[in-house]
């Protein structure tokens, strides 16, 4: 959704991510779970931003965390 051409890499929670690059990860914890996204100038344009479910996932996390 946020990557439909895949060129953001998955850096798991174990590795070390890149300073320079793109990437995202998931991390699910006792209390929360988290997101990561980083985006580097080179794949700023490629992010569909308006998206509905992009729209929609975005709001429910700003949603969720004014509660």
């Amino acid at each position: 959704m946020i990557d439909p051409t895949s060129n953001l890499k998955y850096i798991p929670i174990e590795k070390n991510a890149p300073t320079s690059h793109s990437w995202w990860r998931f991390t699910d914890g006792e209390e929360f779970d988290t997101i990561t996204l980083v985006i580097r100038n080179e794949h700023l344009g490629t992010i569909d931003t308006s998206c509905r479910k992009l729209k929609k996932v975005l709001q429910e996390i700003i949603d969720l965390a004014n509660e």
